[in-house]
């Protein structure tokens, strides 16, 4: 008697644990799709980057939409005059920087495509 008590609970602690599992794996593949949703306040832009002999030096990019902006997170390997980019930035409404140049912006993508040379 034992011996069928104990494989009908190994059989519903298996079962349980398959449940439980299961949620789990559902819920982790819904917080993640979550993550694909576009960023609020997100902004495209095409432009290049500008070096600012301003307050030390610092690199900007000038938008095609005549916008300036002060990322404060510029990758190293984008920090070029004259370089050609594109991505997604958003305003960062509640920083202040110490340049007196462009808005201060988080970029959330970025392209680094080549160096202009007009």
């Amino acid at each position: 008697m034992t011996g069928a008590g104990g494989s009908w609970r190994s059989f519903f602690g298996l079962f349980a644990g398959l449940v439980v599992g299961l949620s789990l794996l559902f819920i982790s593949i819904a917080a993640g799709c979550s993550s694909l949703q576009p960023e609020p306040n997100a902004r495209d832009f095409q432009g290049r980057i500008v070096y600012k002999d301003l307050e030390g030096g610092f690199f900007g990019i000038l938008t095609e939409k005549g916008e300036r902006l002060n990322p404060v997170n510029l990758p190293a390997k984008c920090r070029q005059n004259g370089l050609r980019v594109q991505g997604t930035y958003r305003l960062l409404e509640q920083t202040m920087t110490i340049q007196m140049w462009g808005e201060p912006a988080e970029l959330l993508r970025i392209t680094c495509q080549e160096r202009d040379m007009s």
